[in-house]
């Protein structure tokens, strides 16, 4: 019986041995420590804003305990960096404690001071670990951009709860290329202002921003084909490139008759372009009173909801892709005069089920109808992933439109086309052998219904990539390019 309790109580102890050997910190200068990432580097960043957070994984791989006798941005308090040490914000911290085979997570942010460079610069910093004597580091980089810097001043309570942040532009402001543009809450164009954008000039907008033209205020964005303007959201790490609904819109509300958006990349937008008057009271007026957007040589794609939202507008519209909306590519309703040549809707949505036209027209609400004085399709294509991408919905006589025609389309649609007065010598349902549908590519491949399809129109000899167009134009926004 002693034997056996003599056993017992061994094989007790030796249970805890090990737990005791782990317990105890390890001193060897052999031990060191693992990380999840040997640099971290930032995608680019614009000063005097935060960055998004990163991490960086610190490993224990021994059997012991281990201790960081100090762990340091390499700058000091003078980094521009941030760290938070298991839920520790810091610069500089000591004594921090790995049991064996754990880890612990670092977070690290980053805010630059500008500088007087128009040009992206590094910025670099490190993180210096020294243990039993073993000094140990993880880089990091930031490429850093110096920006305008366009802040909300007023801050608007809506009655759903929400909020509208916004801040008015000086009357007849000038954005140039010298540095990109960083938009918090909306930039307003006052009453009779204008906006104007010039050739090559970057947009970023953060969450829920945007641009909005108040009544009379005009937007002109004046791009080339060389220097196109784009608008897009402030996320530019990598993951970030191709995920709709960043920011807002560019929102005409009532605006002016002068407004023009050319040459332009609006893209990851909630809705790309949003054009209509400021109330309802103000709509079903003469289609003369109409405010006006001409909108040409653009691509509006990935938005979250829709690529042209007008609700009783004057759109002229050509050379323009407009791609992968979650919705609409363009919805168009409560009337309006609308006039499209060489443009291509391909709306390959792919997030969800999208179960919306990639066209819609409508002219009427639940309480009145309104004028719809004209929407010309010609030399287009819609196209997309439904089987079929228009609407009409109409409040006319058999519930048809008299003053919506489609000429030289290419058209996806399970509409009923022998009525001449809407269609007239379209194609319908054809494969159009897109460049690379996946990556937004909606260049013609050979062989292509659209080739040579098309009519000539005049002042649209060129294509959205500067191409000639030859004597049998190709139909869509680009003229085939062997």
């Amino acid at each position: 019986m002693l034997l056996i309790r003599i056993i017992v109580v061994l094989s007790v102890f030796a249970l805890f041995l090990p737990s005791c050997k782990k317990d105890k910190i390890i001193t060897d200068s052999s031990a060191k420590l693992a990380f999840s990432e040997d640099s971290v580097l930032f995608d680019t960043v614009f000063t005097q804003v935060g960055s998004f957070t990163k991490y960086i994984r610190v490993l224990n791989p021994n059997n012991q305990k281990i201790s960081i006798s100090s762990l340091k941005l390499a700058r000091g308090n003078a980094s521009f960096y941030r760290l938070n040490v298991d839920g520790v914000p810091g610069k500089v911290f000591s004594d921090i404690e790995i049991a064996a085979k754990d880890s612990l997570y670092i977070f690290v942010e980053v805010t630059i001071d500008p500088n007087n460079s128009a040009n992206p610069f590094v910025y670099q910093d490190s993180i210096v670990f020294e243990t039993n004597g073993n000094i140990q580091d993880v880089d990091l980089y930031s490429v850093a951009r110096n920006c305008y810097l366009h802040l909300p001043t007023n801050v608007v309570h809506l009655s759903n709860g929400g909020t509208f942040s916004y801040g008015s532009l000086p009357c007849g402001e000038i954005w140039n290329n010298d540095k990109p543009h960083l938009v918090f809450g909306y930039a307003l164009i006052d009453s009779l202002c204008t906006l104007t954008i010039n050739a090559g000039t970057e947009v970023y907008f953060h969450q829920n921003g945007g641009i909005v033209a108040d009544r009379g205020g005009c937007l002109k964005v004046l791009g080339t084909q060389s220097q196109r303007v784009t608008f897009q959201g402030d996320r530019l790490e990598y993951d970030y490139k191709d995920v709709a609904g960043q920011w807002e819109r560019i929102w005409l509300l009532d605006g002016s008759d002068n407004n023009e958006i050319n040459y332009a990349i609006i893209k990851n937008s909630f809705i790309g372009i949003q054009a209509e008057p400021f109330a309802f009271y103000e709509v079903g007026g003469s289609v003369m009173a109409q405010r006006k957007v001409k909108i040409t040589n653009t691509i509006i794609q990935n938005c979250s909801y829709v690529g042209i939202y007008s609700r009783f507008y004057k759109i002229e519209a050509g050379n323009n892709v407009i791609s992968k909306c979650g919705t609409f590519s363009a919805y168009l309703f409560w009337g309006g005069s609308y006039s499209f040549r060489h443009c291509t809707f391909a709306n390959y949505w792919s997030e969800e089920t999208r179960t919306t036209p990639s066209v819609y027209i409508n002219n009427y609400n639940s309480a009145q109808n309104f004028p719809l004085d004209s929407a010309y399709f010609v030399n287009c294509i819609i196209d997309g992933a439904n089987a079929g991408e228009i609407q009409l919905d109409s409040a006319g006589v058999n519930g048809m439109f008299n003053n919506v025609h489609f000429k030289k389309c290419l058209l996806k649609t399970q509409l009923n086309t022998s009525n001449t007065t809407l269609f007239s010598n379209n194609q319908l349902n054809q494969t159009i052998n897109f460049k690379d549908i996946g990556n937004n590519d909606f260049r013609l491949n050979s062989p292509s219904p659209a080739i040579d399809f098309g009519v000539v129109l005049p002042n649209y000899n060129l294509d959205l990539n500067g191409v000639l167009r030859d004597a049998n134009p190709d139909v869509g926004a680009y003229e085939y390019v062997p």
